[in-house]
């Protein structure tokens, strides 16, 4: 898993002395406890030999192989575990079963397990059932992607670079430079009673005679025994270069700080700690890249898992003037998710974020993303696509100022291995070449002729009009939960889905202290039933019908009201209605694969918004905080919290 991997994979080899079962299975547990999960997998196998039934142990020999990346070993292992036991199963083995198919590339076949796991557990807290819904979309991105694949032509840097333990984050200097991280090393750190461990160090190599040579270790400065040094960046004008140290804590455990070292006299000096800015005692800080900032110095990306993100790993910045680096602040939630965004590259000819992202919509573990600068704001990020990105994780992208060709990590097959053939990371070389434009396909064209004449059919004003007033629900501030923002990354469909996880939450507030139904729980079950699942099926009709106007060349402007409950002030209710609306307007740009998005553009299409914060509740819907049933949970409440298409006008 990517975390491993950034407090570098530690891989111990351990003579097999059990000679029982449950020897065998303590002998497993402490190896997934040292983060040693290939010699775990052979305790476990070795203790399933006992007795292949015993749906305990398969269980955990399905995890060993899923956290050593053997993604075909742990799908069999869950397939095996679900298969077997019927009563108390892990629910995380279905889960898991979705993620290591998705990793496979069997998209189909994870999306019904993905969608089998959303339906039993919707509503349940964590984490689990968001990211399952999340990846029952990301299993449809994944299909558009490889049928749009970008012409690339991806290559493995050979074995003069890569080796059978991982090898990663490569950055290309001056076309004949390249510097990156193996974890190829043995070292066995002086007062430490454990067994030697592999490590990582810092390596160069040079382009000469047609290739890379073999590499050699930075100067001891970079690699000093008992450390684990990796994740180098070098400023474009060679000046300045930040990597991450990593200190043992235990035998699985490191803490990584970041170090700086300025190229002085023709030499890198001894590096520097960066302060208390950057890194921190508790929480990590890894994975640097340094971007320019013209005049002023420089401006440091990384990744940290701090307090103040928004979940998981996150990408951070500090600015570098003067010798000085400024307190760190977060990307914010453009860029950053609930999972885990790593590995940032930073374009400057282009203006460009590269990262990775397991949050992301896409294809694998680790997909990577691209996001631009204008001013102090980042846009959305869009997929690099594929085969850049595969369904393995694809990590460490970085370019040479060309936004054509660079190098990312992966673990995708074709790369160098001890024991599976994901299980390690190589560095490989990518190079974008122009999409050639498809051939005349008179049949699609026919296709395509014949789909405008029966939308045509459908032009009418009346086709929208019957629609009106078209209510849209939403759960208790959101989008955008205790935002002061106007606008949101969501889109309504997004909003929808996670309002109707709630609907367990609702109904549990209006049960009796023995947990039995009283007579509001039949309303709040209609509302979400019938009120809120009636106007989601309207609202994709109207797309269509909308869509067939826009097709015709109607000038179509709506108007939208925003609503909210009486709940939170007067000016906050007013900025929750503009996100409300503004997720309508996101939902309309990705509907149908972006049918309509382009008439948005143009403004063909033109959403006047019109918020009404809670000017339009009833006083008797009540604002009382400290009574949730009455203003969050109540029907009443509920009913409140909506926008509406309320005017639709045609300028020709």
């Amino acid at each position: 898993m990517i975390r491993i991997l950034i407090l570098i994979l530690v891989f111990s080899v351990h003579q097999a002395l059990a000679q029982t079962k449950q020897a065998y299975l303590n002998a497993g547990s402490k190896a997934m406890e040292e983060g040693d999960y290939y010699t775990a997998s052979i305790h476990f196998t070795k203790a399933l030999a006992f007795d292949e039934q015993d749906a305990s142990t398969i269980f955990k020999l399905a995890e060993s192989h899923r956290l050593f990346n053997d993604y075909r070993e742990a799908a069999a292992g869950y397939t095996r575990y679900l298969s077997i036991e019927q009563k108390n199963k892990n629910k995380l083995a279905l889960f898991y079963l979705g993620e290591m198919k998705k990793n496979l590339g069997e998209y189909a076949e994870a999306k019904k397990i993905f969608t089998d796991y959303y339906s039993i557990h919707a509503g349940d807290s964590d984490l689990f059932a968001e990211k399952s819904r999340l990846r029952i979309a990301s299993c449809d991105t994944a299909e558009k992607l490889l049928k749009d694949s970008v012409p690339s032509v991806i290559s493995n840097l050979g074995s003069k670079i890569n080796s059978v333990y991982s090898d990663f984050a490569g950055q290309q200097m001056f076309d004949s430079t390249l510097y990156y991280s193996s974890q190829r090393f043995i070292d066995k750190p002086k007062g430490r009673e454990k067994k030697s461990s592999y490590i990582s160090k810092i390596l160069k190599s040079y382009y000469e005679d047609q290739s890379w040579q073999p590499p050699e270790p930075m100067d001891r400065i970079f690699n000093p025994s008992g450390y684990l040094d990796c994740n180098s960046s070098i400023s474009a004008d060679h000046k300045l270069l930040v990597f991450s140290r990593c200190r043992p804590i235990s035998v699985s455990s490191y803490h990584a700080e970041l170090y700086y070292s300025k190229w002085e006299k023709g030499k890198w000096q001894n590096p520097v700690k960066i302060g208390k800015e950057v890194n921190d005692k508790t929480y990590t800080a890894t994975q640097p890249c340094i971007a320019a900032n013209g005049a002023n110095g420089y401006i440091l990306y990384f990744v940290s898992d701090r307090p103040g993100g928004t979940g998981g790993l996150d990408i951070w910045k500090s600015s570098y003037i003067n010798g000085q680096f400024s307190k760190c602040e977060n990307l914010g939630e453009v860029v950053n998710t609930k999972g885990d965004e790593v590995t940032p590259f930073f374009d400057n000819l282009n203006s460009t974020l590269y990262f990775s992202s397991d949050w992301h919509a896409g294809m694998g573990g680790y997909d990577i993303f691209k996001s631009v600068l204008s001013g102090q704001t980042f846009s959305n990020p869009a997929n690099i696509g594929y085969p850049v990105n595969s369904s393995c994780n694809d990590i460490y992208f970085s370019n040479n100022g060309s936004d054509k060709k660079g190098l990312l990590t992966s673990n995708r097959p074709g790369s160098m291995y001890l024991q599976s053939e994901t299980c390690c990371y190589d560095i490989y070389s990518f190079e974008l070449q122009e999409r050639k434009p498809p051939p005349v396909d008179s049949a699609a064209i026919r296709d395509s002729i014949i789909l405008a004449e029966k939308m045509l059919r459908v032009s009418d004003s009346t086709t929208l009009t019957i629609f009106l007033p078209l209510k849209l629900y939403f759960d208790n501030d959101q989008p955008g939960r205790r935002s002061l923002d106007t606008i949101t990354r969501k889109s309504y469909d997004e909003t929808y889905f996670e309002y109707l996880a709630q609907k367990p939450e609702y109904l549990h507030a209006f049960k009796n202290k023995n947990g039995v139904n009283n007579n509001m729980t039949e309303a709040v079950e209609n509302f979400f039933t019938t009120t809120i699942g009636s106007s989601y099926k309207d609202l994709d009709r109207f797309s269509i019908a909308l869509a067939a106007q826009l097709l015709a060349g109607r000038q179509i402007t709506l108007t939208v009201q925003g609503t909210a409950s009486p709940l939170a002030k007067s000016d906050y209710n007013d900025r929750l209605s503009k996100r409300r609306i503004n997720s309508l307007l996101n939902y309309f740009r990705k509907y149908n694969d972006g049918i309509i998005q382009g008439y948005i553009d143009k403004r063909q299409l033109v959403i006047i918004e019109e918020p009404a914060g809670e000017m339009l509740a009833p006083k008797t819907v009540s604002d009382n905080y400290y009574d949730k049933r009455k203003s969050v949970y109540h029907p009443d409440a509920c009913l409140e919290r909506r926008i509406e298409v309320i005017a639709i006008r045609y300028e020709n």
